[in-house]
C-alpha cells in the first residue's frame, strides 16, 4: 500500500485544527497540509464565547451572534454586574467560523472527511483513513479529549429560543444565575440575549458527573418560568462537556492542541481566546521552522492557581454561588474580562484568591501543592 506524505497533517477540524489550517493559510506557509475531520461544520451546531478587543470583534464579526458589553452574575441574594471599555463578550456561530476557516484555507490544504486512526511502525506514526495510509513531519491532534471520570467537569444543554414576549435588558449577558437546583453540584443557568425576542439558555453544571437531559431541561424551564418567559419557539438545541482538569496526553508522538493541548481554561472553562494565541504561537514557530513545537499554555503558575480553584468547588459546591459572586466583585470589568481570557496577570489573581474564605483557601491551596502535576 502506498503511503501520501504531508509536511503537516491535523487531526480533527474543530476550532483548534481549522483555526490553525487557517492561520497557516493567511501567513502563506509553503508546507503541504492534510486535515481529516469526519463532519461538516453544519453539524457543529454550537455557540462559542469569550471576551474580545476591538481588533478581535471586528475580525471576527462575519461569525458573531452577539456583542456585549455588559455581563452579570446572580447569587441568591445579590448580584454583580460587570462593564468594559476594553472587551466586549462575544457569541461565536461555530458553524459560520469553520466555513470561514474552510474558506481561508489554501488550496494545496487537502480536507479528508473522515475519521482518522494512528498506527506506530518502529520510530514513525502512520496516518489510516479511508482505507489509505498517510505520513506527516508533523502531526497536530485536536480530537476530542476524553474527560477523567474522577474529574471536575462543566457540562450544558442549552435551547436557543424564541419566546413569547419582548425582553429587557438585552445588552446585558447573564453569564452565571444561580437560583437553580444546587442538589446533583454546582449548578447555574447561562442566558445570551439574542435579539428583542430570541435567546440563548443553557443549564450548565461544575461537578463529576453528567446528569440525564430531563435535568437540563427542567432548570431551563424553571428559569424561564421565574424570569416570566414563555417559549414561542425552539429553534435548536446544543449540548457539551468540558473537562476543567489537565487532559491526559494520549501520546507524546503527536503535538496535542486545543483541549486536549490545554487550551481550557481550567478555572472558568473559556478556551476560544486561548485557541487563538496558540494557534499564532504555532504558525510562528512553523514559519520559523523552529522545531520547538510542544506548547505548555496552562503551565505554573497560572495552571496551580487555577487547580487551586478548582478544588475550592469541587470541596466545597455549597457556597459556589458566594464564592462567584465574592470573586466577581473583587474585580472591575476589564479584569474580570482579562482573567476569563486567560490573563496570566498574578494581581489579578492575588484580588481572585484574596476574596475567597481564608480557611478555605489555605487549606485548598496546600492539597493542591502536594498533589499539583507540575509537569
Amino acid at each position: 500500500m502506498t503511503i501520501d506524505e504531508f509536511d503537516i497533517a491535523i487531526l480533527g477540524g474543530g476550532n483548534a485544527g481549522m483555526t490553525l489550517a487557517a492561520k497557516l493559510s493567511l501567513a502563506r506557509c509553503d508546507k503541504s497540509i492534510i486535515i481529516f475531520e469526519p463532519h461538516s461544520p453544519k453539524l457543529k451546531s454550537a455557540t462559542w464565547s469569550t471576551w474580545a478587543d476591538d481588533s478581535e470583534v471586528s475580525r471576527l464579526k462575519p461569525y458573531l451572534k452577539g456583542i456585549w458589553k455588559r455581563w452579570k452574575i446572580v447569587g441568591n441574594q445579590s448580584e454583580v454586574v460587570h462593564k468594559s471599555l476594553d472587551f466586549s463578550y462575544i457569541a461565536i456561530d461555530a458553524t459560520k467560523y469553520l466555513e470561514g476557516c474552510a474558506k481561508i484555507i489554501d488550496d494545496r490544504v487537502k480536507l479528508i472527511s473522515s475519521y482518522v486512526e494512528t498506527e506506530k511502525i518502529s520510530d514513525r506514526i502512520l496516518l489510516l483513513a479511508q482505507e489509505k495510509r498517510f505520513k506527516a513531519d508533523l502531526i497536530f491532534d485536536s480530537r476530542p479529549a476524553n474527560p477523567d471520570e474522577n474529574g471536575l467537569k462543566q457540562h450544558f444543554i442549552g435551547w436557543e429560543i424564541e419566546v413569547n414576549q419582548i425582553l429587557t435588558d438585552t445588552d446585558t449577558v447573564t453569564l452565571m444565575d444561580f437560583r437553580a437546583d444546587q442538589s446533583r453540584g454546582i449548578h447555574f443557568i447561562y442566558a445570551l440575549p439574542l435579539s428583542g425576542n430570541k435567546l440563548l439558555v443553557e443549564s450548565t453544571m461544575l461537578s463529576k458527573n453528567v446528569e440525564n437531559d430531563d435535568w437540563y431541561y427542567d432548570a431551563i424551564e424553571e428559569w424561564l418560568t421565574l424570569n416570566k418567559l414563555s417559549i414561542k419557539e425552539k429553534l435548536r438545541e446544543e449540548r457539551g462537556v468540558i473537562p476543567m482538569h489537565k487532559t491526559k496526553l494520549p501520546s507524546s508522538d503527536l503535538i496535542d492542541i486545543g483541549v486536549r493541548g490545554g487550551s481550557v481554561r481550567l478555572s472558568s472553562g473559556y478556551s476560544f481566546s486561548i485557541v487563538q494565541q496558540q494557534a499564532n504561537a504555532l504558525v510562528e514557530k512553523i514559519i520559523n521552522n523552529d522545531s520547538s513545537l510542544l506548547l505548555k499554555t496552562k503551565g505554573y503558575p497560572l495552571g496551580f492557581l487555577d487547580s487551586v480553584f478548582n478544588r475550592v468547588l469541587l470541596d466545597y459546591p455549597s457556597i459556589a454561588a458566594e464564592i462567584f459572586v465574592k470573586h466577581s466583585s473583587a474585580l472591575d470589568g476589564n479584569e474580570f474580562a482579562s482573567f476569563m481570557r486567560g490573563s496570566q496577570n498574578i494581581r489579578i489573581w492575588f484580588k481572585v484568591m484574596s476574596a475567597l474564605p481564608k480557611f478555605i483557601f489555605i487549606q485548598s491551596f496546600f492539597k493542591t501543592l502536594f498533589s499539583y502535576d507540575y509537569r
